[in-house]
């Protein structure tokens, strides 16, 4: 089959297409975001996780909350004011400082297409 011309080929690129620009869109925040300047433990919304933390000021992560992070020896880290770090966070809990989390939920790719 060639799919670059056949009815069935080009549904099946657009189906992918779009399930790439879905999966790009959630990684990148499009979920929203969670300032966060406390201790607490940040548990992500059912099914998702934050996928990036920003500094805003010098950050300190606890990693002992922190399970489930998808960095390996994250240890007490520091992040740098302005610095971004990128993973699958289900939880976030500081030390000391301010970041903004971004959130992601989890994905399936359902889309039936056209």
């Amino acid at each position: 089959m060639d799919y670059k011309t056949s009815s069935a080929g080009k549904n099946s690129l657009k189906r992918i297409e779009r399930a790439i620009e879905t999966m790009h869109a959630q990684q990148m925040g499009c979920c929203g975001a969670e300032y966060i300047s406390d201790t607490d433990d940040h548990t992500a919304p059912s099914g998702g996780w934050y996928t990036a933390i920003f500094a805003c000021t010098d950050t300190a992560l606890d990693a002992s909350s922190m399970t489930g992070s998808s960095i390996l020896n994250l240890g007490d880290a520091v992040i740098p004011s302005g610095a971004i770090i990128y993973g699958k966070f289900p939880i976030i809990s500081l030390g000391s400082g301010t970041i903004i989390a971004y959130m992601n939920k989890s994905f399936t790719a359902t889309d039936s297409g056209d």
